[in-house]
């Protein structure tokens, strides 16, 4: 998630290649966008409820944005597979997000919209001070994790052949993906993709892509990508019925919206191999879009705050409220990218400020303490 993961180089038959991932995890957190528009302004609806030219637009749209996070990860874990994880980058992460917690919490508070008891009472600031732990961002909490045992599976993914990680790998999708998508019930396995465990399934389905490859999505992955999303549009369409005539079967009516979704992980998958066999020839087109692409990471932290998260969709007014409402989504969608992506620019400087005051004052230090 960091800029300098994804736009890391690698030499190839003497050319040099940046990651293939840069306008793909971009597009990701787009897509994080529509959906999280679309959620909390109660546009997706059940495709049975109506078949207006509208509600028909949200269906598709919130269908092909479902994998979103799956796509997100699968590009970031590629680019860890492998790679020596050290504690500044883990520090780094939980900085940035603790970083962010407290800005806006702090933000709200000067701007008269809560007051300090309200967001720094003893029953609430251990949620801006430690917000990894307190799962304030279920997504920074889950990947954090997920950096923290990286060293361990890439140890473990050295001794795997390609046939020992393909037989783990579907034996973990059965109770954290299959049984998810198709009981009744939702399994006590099941966390609707939003946990650790969920990540690391998706760490090595990422390895395999790295390891050895698939061939036949890296070439026909756009089209495998709808196609699952077509049979993420059927289920939906099919849960609706079926709800509607068995009512206590209402819970297939949330599972195509769960990341762990079979279809939906195969959509990411699909357009993952997809992007990986389109190459990443070093340019300057494929270079900003990797720049860009490292700041997408505080592009949902922003977006996602608890203070922002209902409303960043309200900031733009035009028309009768948000009338016409695909224009106002579109445009609010993008003005909250660009914005959210300024203010990552400038904490990214200020970081870096700090780095090197840090840096100066340690190296003092040693001369002292060497005089």
């Amino acid at each position: 998630m960091s800029g300098k993961v994804c736009a890391q180089g690698e030499q190839q038959n003497g050319t040099k290649k940046v990651s293939p991932f840069g306008g793909l995890r971009i597009v990701s957190i787009l897509l994080y966008l529509f959906l999280q528009y679309m959620e909390r302004s109660w546009l997706l609806k059940q495709p049975t409820m109506g078949w207006t030219g509208e509600n028909v637009g949200y269906w598709i749209l919130g269908s092909l944005s479902f994998c979103c996070i799956n796509i997100y990860m699968l590009t970031t874990a590629y680019e860890l597979v492998d790679e020596k994880i050290r504690i500044s980058a883990v520090a780094k992460l939980w900085g940035e997000v603790f970083f962010y917690s407290l800005l806006f919490a702090v933000i709200t508070v000067a701007a008269g919209q809560a007051t300090v008891d309200e967001v720094f009472g003893i029953s609430n600031i251990l949620f801006y001070v430690f917000p990894v732990s307190s799962g304030h961002f279920w997504l920074a909490t889950a990947y954090l994790l997920l950096l923290l045992f990286s060293p361990l599976l890439n140890k473990a993914l050295q001794w795997m052949s390609q046939r020992h990680l393909g037989e783990l790998t579907l034996v973990l999708l059965v109770p954290f993906s299959l049984l998810p998508s198709v009981c009744p019930t939702p399994p006590a396995t099941d966390d609707l993709g939003m946990g650790v465990m969920w990540f690391i399934v998706l760490y090595l389905i990422a390895a395999y892509i790295k390891k050895f490859g698939m061939p036949k999505f890296e070439k026909l992955g756009l089209v495998f990508y709808f196609v699952f999303v077509a049979g993420i549009m059927l289920f939906e369409f099919l849960a609706g019925k079926i709800a509607f005539i068995f009512p206590r079967l209402d819970h297939y009516m949330a599972i195509p919206k769960q990341y762990n979704f079979i279809f939906s992980l195969f959509a990411a998958v699909a357009i993952v191999c997809f992007a990986k066999g389109r190459g990443g020839k070093s340019n300057a087109f494929s270079k900003a879009l990797n720049r860009i692409a490292g700041y997408t990471f505080g592009i949902y932290l922003i977006t996602d705050h608890i203070f922002v998260r209902y409303k960043w969709m309200d900031f733009l007014q035009f028309g009768e409220g948000k009338d016409p409402v695909w224009a106002h989504m579109i445009l609010s969608v993008l003005v909250a990218f660009a914005v959210a992506l300024c203010i990552d620019v400038v904490r990214t400087f200020l970081f870096k400020g700090i780095s090197i005051v840090i840096r100066c004052i340690w190296k003092k230090k040693e001369k002292k303490a060497e005089e």
